[in-house]
């Protein structure tokens, strides 16, 4: 009969042979992709994310499909040195998005686009190898007040300026759509001193500031705001907004690209917002450059910021016959894979090449002191955690470093395996201390000195780098410490004569019961923000939950986060769990990190038939 598979490799095959026949592997398509020492690289999920902010190039290997992310640098902003002293703001660099883009074997260069500078064009983005060209345009430089020039056209246009009343020049064009490049038009002048920003990948500019109030507009000049009649022209001589970009989650966050500067009025209150994506913009007549990577146009009078190319793709390595791996100290045969556990420091095996399964866990925070004449203190956070689906291995040997628990008031140790790095949790901050919590993979607790100093959690400071973690919540109360944050959440009760409430971080939020002018509920300690659960193993596991934070003087039953949180029972507290990551609970030190590594001999299920 047929039985659900186990993939296992010829090395361990033999000891089931009499019994087992085993079918053949199923190829997959082999892809990788290595980028160069300019870029940067870092795991996004299931997905490696490689991205450039500067000249550099990338090898594939293996051949396949890639999410490309590619934006030209903005256009700088037009001169203000002009008797107006006003100018247009610049267009947003071109902006390319191919959700699958072929790629094959072979050396891809990557040439970043400078963002312009006042009154030029952004320089363009190319992506070229393999007799494929990708170019994302830079965008349009915004006009100048004194110049009888419209904005440039670019990627998108940069804004129109005014010289005199009967000169209004016109925004420059989104140039290049024929290209794939997305992008708008700049917005023209529309009355003497009323410049144009410039357009943004996702929409040409849609307000105007008016004495520090933005109004909704078209380019109709007979549109006004409320409150103004026909014969009105005052807000119409005030700058315009740039237009927004367009938000992408190819990185694992949604982050806006290539939004358009705003206009530059230098002689009243500009306060026109750059678009979202890095526009420039002005806040009290200071303005600012285009955000560099992000492609934004620069403010009037100011530079645009430079492009950026990101690749995300799903490594896929043709499992060899003889693959397999040898290392940890733990090695379990399960429904779904061979997985190999490593709760200390040790050498990873490989024979062979093939694509496994990664989570790593950094070490958890350690506790802040309870040390101090309070008798409290915040609770360490999680180590971060990092789940990969599918890296790619090859023959060889690979260092695998376990992260240590922090000790009390210091953060967890760095755990770092198949190039990866999982980052220890933030330690909790000490009651007696002006700190708060600690960033780490996860933050640590605040905690409280007195009612003055009511520390904040500490932030989760690794996402960009593949690490899932949350902040630690900040003290709200004396003695009203805040836990550490978990892989899954923030802290989300509060421990008050051993009965939990839901609380989030504003100190209005009170239990059923507690009136407004109550603050006696704040007075209690945080529990530990809750972890992740992960089924690597086989079975459903939580890693990575926070530390609960401290009050000795009281009956404490703060919980620590799920997923080996320290926490209380009736004032007594705990260290975070070893093997789990988690944070230690206030006056505790973090449990140790660790690694998983699950395979299969091949990606599709081998189907097992006993004779």
């Amino acid at each position: 009969m047929n039985i659900p598979c186990v993939n296992i490799p010829r090395a361990i095959r033999g000891t089931l042979a009499s019994a087992v026949a085993f079918t053949a592997a199923t190829a997959v398509a082999s892809l990788n992709i290595e980028g160069d020492s300019h870029s940067h690289r870092f795991a996004n999920g299931g997905k490696t994310v490689i991205s450039f902010v500067e000249n550099g190039s990338f090898t594939v290997t293996g051949a396949g499909t890639v999410e490309l992310l590619a934006v030209g640098g903005g256009g700088g902003g037009g001169s203000t040195n002009n008797t107006p002293l006003v100018a247009g703001g610049g267009g947003a660099g071109g902006l390319v998005h191919k959700a699958a883009f072929s790629v094959s074997s072979g050396t891809y260069t990557v040439a970043i686009g400078a963002g312009g500078a006042v009154g030029a064009n952004g320089g363009n983005t190319v992506v070229a190898g393999n007799g494929t060209t990708v170019t994302a345009y830079g965008g349009g430089a915004g006009a100048n007040g004194n110049t009888s020039t419209p904005g440039a056209a670019g990627g998108s246009g940069g804004g129109g300026a005014t010289a005199v009343q009967n000169q209004l020049q016109s925004g420059g064009a989104a140039a290049y759509s024929a290209e794939d490049n997305l992008g708008n038009a700049g917005t023209g002048a529309i009355w003497f001193r009323g410049c144009g920003g410039g357009g943004g990948a996702g929409s040409s500019p849609t307000k105007r500031n008016c004495n520090g109030v933005e109004y909704s507009f078209n380019l109709d000049a007979n549109v006004k705001p409320d409150g103004y009649t026909f014969n009105d022209t005052c807000w119409l001589a005030y700058p315009s907004c740039g237009g927004d970009g367009l938000a992408f989650d190819i990185t694992g966050e949604s982050v806006y690209y290539a939004g358009g500067g705003a206009a530059a009025r230098l002689d009243g209150d500009n306060n026109a917002q750059g678009g979202l994506g890095g526009g420039g913009g002005f806040m009290n007549r200071v303005g600012s450059a285009g955000t560099d990577g992000l492609g934004g146009g620069g403010a009037g009078g100011f530079r645009g910021g430079s492009g950026v190319v990101i690749i995300s793709f799903t490594p896929q390595v043709e499992a060899t016959d003889d693959f397999a791996l040898s290392g940890g100290n733990s090695v379990a045969v399960t429904a779904g894979g061979i997985v190999h556990t490593f709760t200390q420091s040790g050498t990873l095996s490989v024979s062979g090449s093939g694509t496994v399964e990664l989570l790593a866990v950094g070490g958890g925070g350690g506790g802040g002191s309870t040390n101090n004449t309070l008798l409290v203190a915040g609770g360490g956070g999680a180590g971060g955690l990092v789940h990969i689906a599918s890296v790619p291995v090859s023959a060889g040997s690979y260092s695998i470093t376990i992260g240590a628990g922090g000790a009390v008031g210091a953060n967890g140790g760095d755990t770092l395996a198949l190039g990866v790095i999982a980052y220890g949790g933030g330690a909790g901050a000490d009651g007696n201390t002006s700190t708060p919590g600690a960033a780490g993979g996860s933050g640590g607790g605040g905690a409280t000195a007195t009612q003055n100093e009511l520390h904040a959690g500490g932030a989760a400071a690794y996402a960009a780098e593949g690490n899932i973690g949350n902040a630690g919540a900040g003290a709200i109360w004396i003695r009203g410490c805040g836990g550490g944050g978990g892989a899954g959440s923030s802290p989300i009760k509060r421990n008050c004569n051993g009965v939990d409430y839901d609380f989030n971080l504003d100190a209005s939020v009170k239990p059923d019961g507690y009136t407004p002018s109550d603050s006696y509920w704040l007075a209690y300690p945080s529990w530990g923000g809750d972890g992740l659960a992960i089924g690597i193993t086989g079975e459903s596991v939580y890693y990575a939950g926070g530390g609960a934070a401290a009050r000795l003087d009281g009956n404490n039953n703060a919980q620590g986060g799920l997923g080996g949180g320290g926490g209380y029972m009736n004032g007594v507290g705990s260290a975070g769990t070893d093997g789990l990551g988690g944070g230690g609970a206030g006056g505790f030190r973090g449990g140790s990190g660790v690694v998983i590594i699950r395979y299969r001999f091949a990606p599709s299920c081998t189907v097992l038939s006993i004779r």
